[in-house]
């Protein structure tokens, strides 16, 4: 689709399409997507080049951000499931990149669910009697918990972030800065 809304875009069309893929895939996924992209015929008298997302990443970064006095970068991938970290090192004037780690130690999820826990207590410090653990509340929870994910979402960009809490009993708003958002996941 990303391709396809490339080519189909404003005029001109690239003659060049650079893909990122996943930095963790193996040869033969990458030779499957780049089989997918001759198949789908999406990108017919162009040429097509497959890189590593870290990169794309690195890359972008070097155009945005002087990093002539870096000899070290470490690019962070927050993934909904996990973290991805990677090393480049200077060799003259390019960057060597190394193999990624991953870490499910954390990620976007597990960052979800540090907010919602802090909103949670929020909420639970302003009404002692609310059971987080009433079935009759899961849906409630649920939806809350979706609108906490929106809201981290939102202070990648922003300041602040407001969760409306709308549970059994409770309506309220609850406005997160980002820094609070920092000392939640900080650990």
């Amino acid at each position: 689709t990303a391709a396809d809304c490339l080519i189909r875009g404003p005029p001109p069309a690239p003659d060049h399409v650079v893909v990122a893929a996943p930095a963790g895939w193996s040869g033969y996924a990458v030779e499957e997507l780049e089989d997918e992209i001759r198949r789908w015929g999406l990108l017919q008298n162009r040429t097509v080049t497959v890189i590593p997302e870290t990169t794309a990443a690195l890359t972008w970064v070097a155009r945005v951000e002087k990093l002539d006095d870096c000899g070290t970068v470490l690019l962070c991938d927050v993934g909904a499931h996990s973290l991805d970290l990677t090393v480049a090192t200077r060799r003259g004037a390019e960057f060597t990149v190394r193999p990624s780690t991953r870490s499910t130690d954390f990620s976007g999820d597990h960052a979800d669910r540090l907010l919602m826990g802090h909103v949670v207590a929020l909420v639970q410090n302003a009404n002692p009697d609310f059971d987080v653990d009433e079935p009759a509340h899961r849906a409630a929870l649920a939806e809350l918990a979706a609108r906490c994910r929106i809201a981290k979402e939102r202070l990648s960009q922003d300041t602040s972030a407001v969760v409306t809490v709308e549970l059994p009993g409770i309506r309220r708003q609850i406005r997160v800065m980002r820094s609070e958002f920092e000392d939640v996941i900080r650990g």
